[in-house]
């Protein structure tokens, strides 16, 4: 089943659909500033959008309050609602929106409960929820990256001199040790974390990418 018939399949339905209709309103291109911070680049994912800066509008300064107010919204407003969809739904959709889109949409892709309680499916939603949080957080002004883990994503941004982890599906933001940006760093060289511009930058681009990283950590709970 490809990504149409998928769509059309959820409309008789009646599910909302996980792509928006109309193409994205890409914001003009700026010009960096000599001295821009490396992780303020964007993604193929995460281009700034008419849709995402509209929606960053409401979240005001650059402080740990500013990213803890986003990663609350995310997770906890009536703006996202997550939507839960069988395997096929997930190869054709999983990793492959970008956060223009999603935001568009109001849809968080995650596997159904049948499958996460089973063990056959650990889609939760966190790709989805980091690709938005950390395009949101570059367009207030505030370094962000893409991160992954084993297998779970969260963002890791700069605020006021201090590295930041912000999980959105956990709703978990705190200053991270340099214990732990050590750790981190040591499970890049051995392939067990990554990060980058956006989902895409560190090659999660499928639900095939997606299960490269179970082995390498047991999935977690739902919550």
């Amino acid at each position: 089943m490809d990504s149409q018939d998928y769509l059309e399949s959820m409309a008789k339905r009646k599910k909302r659909s996980p792509i928006p209709r109309g193409r994205a309103r890409v914001l003009p291109a700026r010009k960096p500033p000599k001295t821009q911070h490396p992780w303020m680049k964007t993604g193929v994912m995460t281009q700034p959008t008419r849709a995402i800066e509209e929606y960053a509008k409401q979240f005001k300064g650059k402080t740990m309050s500013t990213v803890t107010a986003i990663v609350k919204h995310l997770r906890l407003s009536r703006k996202f609602r997550r939507v839960r969809m069988d395997r096929r739904g997930l190869e054709a959709h999983y990793a492959k929106r970008t956060a223009d889109e999603i935001i568009r949409s109001g849809v968080i892709i995650s596997a159904t409960k049948a499958d996460i309680e089973a063990r056959r499916e650990s889609v939760l939603g966190c790709v989805d929820y980091c690709n938005v949080l950390v395009s949101v957080l570059r367009l207030k002004g505030i370094p962000a990256v893409f991160a992954r883990e084993g297998n779970h994503s969260y963002v890791i941004a700069e605020v006021g001199g201090k590295i930041v982890k912000a999980d959105p599906l956990y709703q978990e933001v705190e200053e991270m040790t340099s214990e732990k940006i050590r750790e981190i760093e040591g499970k890049r060289q051995t392939g067990g974390a990554a990060y980058g511009a956006d989902s895409h930058a560190i090659g999660l681009r499928s639900l095939a990418d997606f299960r490269k990283y179970i082995a390498i950590d047991p999935p977690r709970r739902e919550r």
